[in-house]
C-alpha cells in the first residue's frame, strides 16, 4: 500500500494537531454542509480525548469554525468562538464518555436559520481524516472522501432495484453501496458512494421514487 506525504503530515491546518483541529474543523464543516444553511444554534458534545483536551488543542474553536463554514487552513478558526457570537450563533459544549465510540468523537445537534435540524456524530481519525458515524439517528459510517447519497426509504421489496435502475440509467457508477435498518419493515438508510457528484435532476428523480422518504447529499471534501 502506498503512503502519500498527506498521509504522513496531514492537511494544512491552523492548530497543534491534525486530529484535534483539522479533523474537528471538517466535522463541523460536514454538519454545516449537510444542513446547507447558516447555523442558528448548536449543542456540541465531546467524547474521549476530544473532551479531555478540547481547549488545549483548540478543538472547541475548530468545531465552531467548521460550523461557520471555515476550512482547516482558515486563520479565522483561532477566533471562531468570538466570530460565532458576533454573528448571533448560539453554541454550548458538553463532555461525555462512551467507550464504544472512537476516542476523538463529537456529537453535534444543530439548528439552521430556517428551523431545519440535524443530529450528527462523527470521529476524527488522524491526518485530517474523518468519519460520519451517525446522521439523524441512522448509522452511516462514511468518510466523506467520495460523493455520497444518503437515501432514507421504506423497507419494501423492489426499492433498491428502483434506486439502482435510476442511477444506472443516468450513467452513474456506484463505487460502494450499503444499507442500515433499525428494524424489519421500518425506515432504511441506503448509502451510495459515486465516482462523480450526482446531478440535481437525478436526485429529483430519486426523490420522486415511490417509498423514498428523504435524500441527503454528502459532497466529497
Amino acid at each position: 500500500m502506498s503512503v502519500s506525504l498527506f498521509d504522513i503530515l496531514g492537511p494544512v491546518t491552523v492548530g497543534p494537531s491534525s486530529s484535534h483541529t483539522a479533523g474537528a474543523v471538517r466535522l463541523g464543516l460536514a454538519c454545516r454542509m449537510l444542513l446547507d444553511e447558516d447555523i442558528k444554534k448548536a449543542k456540541i458534545t465531546l467524547y474521549g480525548s476530544f473532551a479531555e483536551t478540547a481547549k488545549g488543542h483548540g478543538t472547541d474553536k475548530a468545531i465552531v469554525g467548521g460550523l461557520l463554514g471555515h476550512n482547516p487552513s482558515d486563520v479565522e478558526n483561532r477566533r471562531s468562538l468570538e466570530i460565532a457570537r458576533e454573528q448571533g450563533m448560539e453554541f454550548s459544549f458538553e463532555e461525555a464518555q462512551e467507550p464504544r465510540y472512537h476516542p476523538n468523537s463529537v456529537r453535534i445537534e444543530a439548528e439552521g436559520v430556517s428551523g431545519k435540524t440535524i443530529n450528527l456524530r462523527g470521529s476524527s481519525l488522524g491526518g485530517g481524516a474523518i468519519m460520519i458515524n451517525t446522521l439523524n439517528g441512522f448509522t452511516i459510517n462514511t468518510p466523506c472522501n467520495q460523493d455520497t447519497l444518503v437515501i432514507i426509504h421504506l423497507d419494501v421489496s423492489g426499492i433498491l432495484s428502483a434506486i439502482t435502475t435510476i442511477m444506472s440509467w443516468a450513467g452513474y457508477n456506484i463505487s460502494n453501496m450499503s444499507l442500515t435498518r433499525t428494524k424489519k419493515n421500518g425506515d432504511v438508510v441506503s448509502l451510495i458512494e459515486t465516482d462523480v457528484p450526482v446531478a440535481e435532476d437525478t436526485v429529483d428523480m430519486l426523490r420522486k421514487t415511490k417509498n423514498v422518504i428523504q435524500i441527503i447529499k454528502i459532497p466529497k471534501f
